[in-house]
């Protein structure tokens, strides 16, 4: 988990518990680091942590596990409502934080334009006192992580978003940089993707946890700096409702991760396919199941309601509240649904693109990628379609019937 086997490591076992090892900073001098942040953590690591403080807290773990490797949830954006479990953080929910929320001040850094004010890096490090031995001995140019906490904190009240270590994310990248990086060539839109079994002494990870309900967590209390040792406390920000909106609680959902508009209803379904129908978004009506494993997207045109779902299944209705089962072609999982103007367009795994006129009968349409298809979007009705995909690309069609790959010069599962 923290390969302990690691001649660095800062947590051993000793049989029968695991404990901290004392360390020695850049003067020789012996310190504590119980109150450093974790390094040589893999991927699989933290969320085997996550999985671990879920359990002790009698939560359901969001990590799956088969043999050594723990699955990332490619959905875990869609349903991350609904999951209370301890994970790593969303690639928007980190970017969230580290700017200090909506009304956060647009600084260059997570909370300052000084970089050198709110966090650790090459030029605050290098041969200081307090800092752990970890980086160049060879140029005697020592650097190392240093305690959290120490530096100011953005306008959510956090700590260290940016310096001290880099953070995994959900999607295995990670974000905000380390002690290693010179101030001047960071940003807080940088971000590298990792592979899950590497550890170093620059990458640890921080801790996220949905707010169910209403959160309870004062600022003052939030993990100043991703995991240290001895720290069981989750790294979260409470957000507050906005005034102009109302909590409609709804029993029997599960995951929503749908919801369509026709002329005169709304309706949202999600895992287990349940859908939901209202016609002001105050009140609800629960509907018959549709006939998909679980809804992933809907859509309306035409006088058709299109619903989506895992392992290629797909249904259709007239009222929202009677669906049909229909057969799509496809064993892959669908993402996404729109209505163009003149058909509606389906997408999913493995580049899979469906297209039909009437909801009933569907045709595959090459899309040239072998990656999932994630979403898709138009311009107007009628007007040039475009899709994401997971590999971090574009397809752009003006007719839906071909597509055109466009690199958009991001990185693999952005």
């Amino acid at each position: 988990m923290f390969n302990i086997e690691h001649k660095d490591a800062q947590i051993k076992h000793d049989g029968a518990k695991f404990y901290i090892v004392p360390g020695t900073d850049s003067k020789g001098a012996s310190i504590d680091l119980s109150n450093y942040p974790v390094v040589f953590v893999t991927w699989y690591g933290a969320a085997a942590y996550c999985n671990w403080l879920s359990r002790k807290a009698g939560l359901q773990p969001v990590y799956t596990k088969d043999l050594n490797s723990y699955h990332m949830d490619f959905f875990l954006d869609e349903r991350v409502g609904s999951i209370e479990g301890y994970r790593l953080g969303l690639a928007v929910e980190w970017r969230y934080a580290a700017r200090g929320g909506a009304q956060g001040r647009p600084t260059r850094f997570a909370g300052s334009d000084n970089g050198l004010e709110i966090g650790w890096f090459s030029e605050n490090t290098r041969n200081t006192s307090g800092t752990s031995r970890l980086y160049n001995p060879s140029r005697d140019d020592w650097s190392g992580t240093m305690p959290v906490g120490k530096k100011l904190p953005n306008e959510l009240g956090i700590y260290d978003m940016q310096g001290n270590v880099a953070e995994y994310l959900h999607d295995r990248s990670f974000r905000g940089d380390s002690y290693s990086s010179g101030v001047s060539m960071i940003s807080l839109d940088y971000f590298s993707n990792a592979h899950p079994n590497n550890d170093n002494n620059i990458t640890g990870f921080r801790i996220f946890r949905t707010a169910i309900g209403t959160p309870t967590l004062p600022s003052s209390q939030l993990s100043p700096s991703g995991v240290k040792p001895n720290d069981l406390s989750t790294s979260t920000s409470s957000f507050k409702a906005s005034p102009n909106y109302r909590f409609v609680p709804l029993t029997g959902l599960v995951n929503l991760r749908a919801i369509v508009r026709s002329p005169d209803k709304f309706i949202i379904a999600g895992n287990g396919a349940i859908p939901y129908t209202s016609k002001d978004g105050l009140t609800w009506s629960v509907g018959p199941k549709v006939p998909v494993l679980h809804v992933t997207d809907l859509a309306w045109g035409n006088g058709i309601y299109v619903a989506t779902g895992d392992g290629g299944g797909l249904a259709v209705s007239r009222d929202g509240i009677t669906w049909i089962a229909q057969n799509s072609g496809s064993r892959n999982h669908l993402a996404s649904a729109l209505w163009t103007g003149s058909q509606f367009i389906v997408t999913g795994q493995n580049g899979t693109i469906l297209a039909s006129q009437n909801g009933t009968n569907w045709i595959t349409i090459p899309s040239g990628v072998s990656s999932h298809v994630m979403d898709i979007a138009q311009t107007k009705e009628g007007g040039t379609l475009v899709a994401v995909t997971y590999d971090g690309s574009a397809l752009v069609s003006q007719s839906g019937a071909s597509w055109r790959r466009i690199s958009i010069g991001i990185g693999s599962g952005t």
